[in-house]
């Protein structure tokens, strides 16, 4: 089931569409040495590709049931062939080309070794290799000097491991004298696979349905990343229970840290100069790449908000407090490999600028028209301030910019206009607004000349438009 161990055979000369597939092999274990599998509930699929030096693209696939293969009472290096065989429809038309047949599962860790007919050209592609190798070459054989990549079931930083085993006896009759032995494959050097690590304990005594003994194995430094397999196997003679005395596992070795991100919404500041003017949305997300086809897969994901305490992340943050801001976030895997912490700044200011609008009369007479001059007091605690305008009858008269707090315009020869309304608009730098009127300004207690209330009315010609 191992991609890594996909093959391809070439066929031609066929007459008409394929519409049946038969097959001979071997299903066996490999754990210290090859021991038989079951070969009865094997699903297999099938593929056809098109003719060429190497497979060319999918002609037809073809996922098929388990079966129970006919015993053929042959033997291959001692260990009994089996023959499959299935009607296929639709049938294939394909009178050259190339065929793979693979379990889609392993039952008993069982491996389908299929064999290539003396008829043909005893040529074989292996996936990931540039050109057809001879049969003999290929990744499996019988020898004891390959072994199947398991999957992947463990994943572990690089370091040293302790390896050990529990040996039970579930049956009615007293074993003695077992050994149980112990070998660690590495795949990343050879994809073959290499032995790097060989341990055995003997003089297991188990007593029927209760005996169990722990068997300490050793230990092994798993240096690199990649895929490794742990392979125990208990030889028995007999029993009643097959293949219940071999296991595997395949443990990756990951030394690289996960990649966290982040998203903002809204994606951009919607106000001015920067700033955001609503709440902030921050979403965090992470994968751990994969590498030397290792990937322990994240964990979690911690953040921080400004000086706030680690938090594990469960979903979309929400910053709605003024000011600027700091996420701090960082990913780890699952096997505690962390990421560097990254970061996010953004500033936040939704009030708008404080504002009041006072005058006073500095000049002039009723006959000649008064001086005024308004003053507009303005104060933003976040972004600052931005700028002033000065509006009379709804007409822009002036823009006063700066980061105030005093904003001024003065206007000269004013006479009566009992109506008069005078408004300012004050803008921080986040775009944020806030306003001041004053009406009828005769009666405001700032129009004030030596100590003496004046009326004030406007008809100087002012900037009104059109």
């Amino acid at each position: 089931a191992g991609g890594n161990y996909l093959c391809q055979d070439d066929f031609w000369d066929l007459t008409a569409p394929i519409g049946n597939i038969e097959f001979w092999g071997l299903c066996l274990i490999y754990s210290a040495g090859w021991t038989p599998g079951n070969p009865n509930t094997m699903p297999f699929q099938v593929k056809f590709y098109e003719a060429g030096t190497t497979p060319g693209a999918v002609v037809g696939t073809y996922d098929l049931p388990a079966i129970t293969p006919v015993n053929t009472g042959l033997t291959y290096s001692g260990y009994t062939m089996y023959y499959w065989s299935y009607d296929i429809a639709p049938a294939v038309p394909l009178t050259a080309g190339w065929i793979s047949i693979q379990s889609q599962t392993a039952p008993d860790n069982a491996w389908l070794l299929w064999t290539g007919s003396p008829e043909g050209n005893l040529n074989m592609y292996q996936q990931g290799a540039t050109t057809p190798q001879i049969a003999g070459d290929c990744a499996f054989n019988l020898s004891g000097t390959a072994s199947p990549v398991p999957p992947v079931q463990l994943y572990v930083a690089p370091g040293v491991q302790s390896i050990s085993s529990i040996v039970a006896n579930v049956g009615t009759f007293t074993e003695e004298d077992l050994s149980c032995y112990a070998e660690v494959w590495e795949y990343i050097s050879d994809p073959n696979g290499t032995i790097v690590y060989q341990a055995q304990v003997d003089n297991i005594d188990l007593d029927p349905f209760t005996g169990e003994e722990s068997c300490e194995l050793g230990s092994y430094d798993f240096q690199d990343p990649g895929v490794y397999g742990l392979f125990l196997n208990i030889p028995l003679t007999n029993d009643d229970v097959q293949n219940n005395n071999i296991k595997n596992l395949g443990i990756g070795v990951d030394e690289t840290a996960p990649e966290s991100t982040h998203t903002l919404t809204p994606g951009a500041p919607n106000g001015a100069n920067g700033w955001y003017i609503t709440d902030v949305k921050v979403k965090l997300e992470a994968e751990d790449p994969e590498v030397d086809g290792i990937a322990s897969g994240v964990k979690e994901i911690k953040y921080k908000v400004d000086t706030g305490g680690w938090q594990t992340y469960t979903g979309e943050i929400t910053v709605s407090t003024e000011g600027p801001h700091t996420v701090a976030y960082y990913a780890v895997d699952n096997v505690d490999n962390t990421e560097g912490q990254n970061t996010v700044e953004f500033k936040i200011d939704k009030s708008g600028p404080e504002i009041t609008l006072t005058y006073e009369v500095t000049g002039g007479s009723a006959n000649a028209g008064y001086t005024v001059v308004w003053t507009a007091t303005a104060n933003d605690e976040q972004s600052g301030m931005d700028k002033v305008e000065f509006y009379y009858l709804g007409y822009l008269q002036d823009t006063v910019s700066g980061p105030g707090p005093i904003y001024q315009w003065t206007i000269t020869n004013y006479n009566p206009d009992l109506h008069a309304t005078f408004k300012v608009i004050g803008y921080d730098l986040a775009g944020n607004t806030a306003e001041d009127e004053i009406h009828d300004p005769v009666s405001h207690s700032n129009n004030v000349v030596n100590g003496v209330t004046q009326p004030i009315v406007k008809t100087v010609t002012l900037n009104l438009g059109r």
